[in-house]
């Protein structure tokens, strides 16, 4: 595979100034002067449920694409006497991987996206602080993506929604509740949110969904077989394919590059993963 070369994620013409120390700084420098982009390497972390996925995109193009059960089978070689690591384990050796696939080092990579919330804790925890160490330690643009509108974006452009329509999008928060949104396709093709996301009771909001809706997320795996089946049979009603319920790495690489592009970055410092609610060792403690 030809050698990546050295990549920025800006190119500055004509603009002899001096940029400020901080790599935060410069960045906003840069935006500010409305500096015309070039190339940018993205390194995308998916990680809101147990299979990770690992992505490198040279902007909109895959170069290189993993996740946990794929990279057991063809990148992962462990005595077969031992037990599996988790995909949590296996998230930086993933990372690695990618990127020597694509013979590139951190000091390559122009943007990292992650995915913020919400979906299980110990995946997100893990890839969220990974993230976080990276983009600080290496200077590097960060982003986290919010699960939810993922979910909503790549159902919109999958089912070629036009404006104004609206997409909901539901993950499994455990105890049969809900972690969900709600979405409103906008004149650019894109989704923006209605209103807050919430933790909610899965058959409640089964009851409470309106007409004229597309339907998608893995929480639908909660609901009974007589739901989905109501559900199905409502014309008002969109209800997704399972084998799009997952959340796809390469739309979060999309977002994630879309608000990099319009300047809209988080800090490393204060980036926190979205969990709703406190884990269940959390809670426990918390009633001792």
């Amino acid at each position: 595979m030809e050698k990546v070369s050295q990549p920025s994620a800006f190119e500055l013409t004509n603009c002899p100034i001096d940029l400020p120390k901080n790599w935060f700084g410069n960045l906003l420098h840069l935006f500010s002067l409305n500096a015309p982009f070039k190339f940018v390497l993205t390194l995308t972390l998916q990680t809101s449920d147990r299979n990770n996925a690992v992505a490198i995109f040279d902007r909109a193009t895959s170069l290189f694409q993993t996740d946990y059960s794929t990279f057991l089978k063809k990148d992962f070689h462990q005595p077969s006497a031992e037990p599996l690591p988790g995909g949590s384990t296996l998230l930086l050796p993933m990372v690695k991987c990618a990127l020597e696939r694509v013979s590139a080092t951190t000091a390559d990579l122009g943007l990292i996206a992650v995915t913020q919330g919400p979906g299980m804790f110990t995946p997100l925890r893990v890839g969220v602080v990974a993230a976080k160490t990276m983009a600080y330690v290496n200077s590097i643009p960060l982003v986290g993506v919010d699960v939810l509108e993922s979910l909503a974006l790549a159902a919109a452009r999958r089912q070629k929604l036009t404006a104004g329509k609206i997409v909901q999008t539901v993950v499994n928060a455990q105890r049969q509740q809900l972690f969900a949104g709600k979405f409103i396709v906008n004149d650019a093709g894109r989704v923006d949110r209605c209103g807050e996301s919430a933790l909610v009771n899965g058959v409640a909001w089964a009851k409470s969904i309106g007409e004229n809706v597309l339907l998608t997320g893995p929480g639908l795996k909660i609901l009974s077989e007589s739901t989905l089946y109501q559900l199905s049979g409502n014309a008002t009603i969109d209800l997704e394919s399972p084998r799009w319920w997952h959340c796809d790495i390469s739309t979060v690489a999309d977002i994630a590059l879309n608000r990099f592009d319009n300047g809209d970055l988080d800090d490393p410092w204060s980036l926190d993963p979205i969990y709703f609610r406190p884990s269940a060792a959390e809670e426990r403690r918390a009633n001792n």
